[in-house]
């Protein structure tokens, strides 16, 4: 039983990763999930599996009240998981994390029903809303973390960096379930580099601006392009207006913006000639600029385009990057030098091939087949020792 506080057809992080894997999930699978109105929506993008909502009428004073009982009133999530989890008798209860009060009443549930707990953490939990300044959310984390880690059956980490944090946090061990990418996408994916056909160089960023993740990268990527030849452009797919992007410091006279379709932006990502994942060196939590994996790069891999990392040094995007020589890395926090990243990719065609074939292995590594079966196996010998020794489970309830 997976719980998450979004699920699709709602558009964001979490849904996505949640179902390129549990689409290649070889067992039974079945959601219980939360449900916003106001959320972006995608009628094409449909949940793995059978799911159930936690769903409020589509009238606006309803719609209100659902958003402010969430946030407030963890009391009705905890009950109606609870009703879910004994009308589907799951062996093993899976909550990923963003989502506070999804996650710990899921938590909590399990605990009361003696079900095993996995935590997929997509993010780390204290430091972000510590950052952030979640004042409500940062106390309930701050009183759930630790026992959440400590009692459950499995944490399932995104990258060993992001281990190797809750190791010296906890002392505990975790268990790696990386973001993945479905068997369709890389059936569809080139084999080697394809050739780009805009008509200028074109630098292409796509995603949101994060203050906290890439705001301050950005401005330095939009300094850098005007150091670049002439022929260059630098394109932002983003939801920010013009406007914002300047009141933001975000300025270049190479810049232009778009907004496409999700089909239209993994074309126009297969034809620029330089894919930018930046990543913040300056306004972020210093703890999950080094653990985290974005989500995007996961499209990146696969356009069959050379990807340019921009990030600091002791991030895993970096490390990763340096090990499976699948993007081109600056870790320098300077326009000067980005820009000559830049052109080096630009110059040379056989860097440009070397990362390609680098970014299309580490798809490969990626595959959700691979993953989804090894998360199968887990439950499976972790539920069938939950009923074998019933001992070992209660050990790991609260007192």
């Amino acid at each position: 039983m997976v719980v998450s506080q979004t699920f699709p057809p709602l558009i964001g992080g979490t849904p996505i990763l949640l179902t390129n894997l549990l689409r290649s999930y070889p067992g039974k699978v079945v959601a219980a999930a939360g449900y916003s109105h106001d959320s972006r929506e995608d009628s094409s993008f449909q949940p793995p599996c059978e799911t159930f909502y936690l769903r409020p009428p589509r009238v606006r004073l309803f719609e209100r009240a659902y958003n402010r009982l969430i946030s407030r009133a963890s009391a009705l999530v905890y009950q109606w998981i609870k009703c879910q989890a004994k009308k589907i008798k799951p062996d093993v209860i899976l909550s990923a994390s963003p989502g506070v009060h999804f996650f710990i009443s899921a938590f909590r549930v399990a605990q009361d029903l003696g079900i095993p707990f996995y935590a997929h953490m997509h993010d780390l939990w204290q430091e972000n809303y510590r950052l952030n300044d979640h004042l409500k959310r940062g106390i309930l984390t701050a009183r759930w973390e630790k026992t959440i880690f400590t009692h459950s059956q499995r944490v399932l980490c995104i990258t060993e960096h992001q281990q190797d944090f809750y190791f010296k946090k906890y002392g505990i061990a975790t268990d790696l379930l990386p973001h993945t990418v479905p068997p369709q996408d890389l059936s569809a994916a080139p084999s080697q580099m394809v050739a780009s056909s805009c008509a200028k160089k074109t630098i292409l960023f796509t995603g949101n601006l994060y203050p906290n993740m890439n705001l301050d990268s950005l401005r330095v990527l939009a300094q850098a392009s005007e150091f670049l030849p002439a022929d260059c452009e630098l394109l932002f797919c983003t939801n920010a207006t013009p406007a914002e992007l300047s009141s933001l410091g975000i300025v270049s006279s190479r810049l232009r913006i778009a907004w496409l379709p999700r089909e239209e932006l993994r074309a126009l990502q297969s034809s620029a000639h330089i894919l930018v994942a930046p990543l913040s060196h300056k306004n972020a939590s210093e703890h999950e600029v080094r653990t985290v994996f974005s989500t995007k790069l996961l499209e990146y891999m696969i356009a069959g385009r050379p990807i340019l990392l921009f990030a600091p040094a002791d991030s895993f995007h970096a490390y990763s990057a340096r090990r499976g020589r699948w993007a081109h890395v600056v870790d320098q926090d300077d326009p000067k030098a980005l820009a000559a990243g830049i052109r080096q990719l630009l110059d040379s065609e056989e860097l440009a091939k070397e990362v390609v074939r680098g970014a299309l292995a580490e798809a490969h590594r990626r595959d959700a087949r691979i993953h989804a079966r090894r998360l199968y196996e887990w439950v499976k010998d972790d539920s069938e020792k939950a009923r074998a020794q019933p001992n070992l489970l209660e050990s790991r309830r609260l007192a």
